[in-house]
């Protein structure tokens, strides 16, 4: 009888944190993403970390919550056999969450807006050697997605990237809350 009365009280805990509003002011996460793109002359897989905070309450700024975040990511592409293009774009964002207004506190749909600074490396491969070249460049990037909390401080994401030069990517990540 003891073992139920705790396991039901464990439960109305767990429950009643995971229906709370999980993306509110001063939450900060971070965390790993994968993906899958077109980088214009291949289809790269993405690997990447994300950090993102919120910064306002909800309707301080609108209906939703503002956040801003930082990501850099990784990937390469090899339209030849003889060339390679390695790619690390860093995007500072500021990012609108939409969760607050849903139905399941749980599920948040969000859009964010970068300026990213994508390093790229080309390099191409003649008679046994390499020559490569770095250089950099800004774009405006467009991320929309939705992040689904599993835990008060745990949430998993999808999300669809569109950025300068024809680089689109859909990722899929996670976010731990710190």
């Amino acid at each position: 009888m003891k073992l139920s009365f705790t396991m039901i009280i464990l439960c109305l805990v767990v429950s009643s944190t995971t229906s709370q509003a999980q993306f509110v002011k001063g939450f900060f996460g971070i965390g790993p993403e994968l993906g899958f793109g077109n980088g214009g002359s291949g289809n790269p897989f993405l690997v990447g970390l994300e950090g993102e905070y919120a910064v306002s309450k909800k309707n301080e700024m609108g209906p939703g919550i503002l956040g801003a975040g930082l990501s850099v990511d990784y990937f390469s592409e090899a339209p030849t056999a003889a060339t390679k293009n390695t790619y690390i774009p860093i995007t500072p964002f500021a990012s609108y969450h939409l969760g607050i207004m849903m139905d399941d506190p749980r599920l948040d749909p969000y859009f964010k807006l970068g300026l990213t600074y994508k390093v790229q490396t080309a390099s191409v491969t003649i008679d046994n050697e390499t020559i490569s070249s770095t250089n950099g460049k800004f774009t405006l990037g467009f991320m929309a997605g939705v992040q689904y909390f599993i835990e008060r401080n745990l949430s998993v994401q999808v999300q669809l990237s569109a950025g300068g030069a024809g680089t689109q990517f859909l990722t899929v990540g996670a976010k731990f809350g710190i």
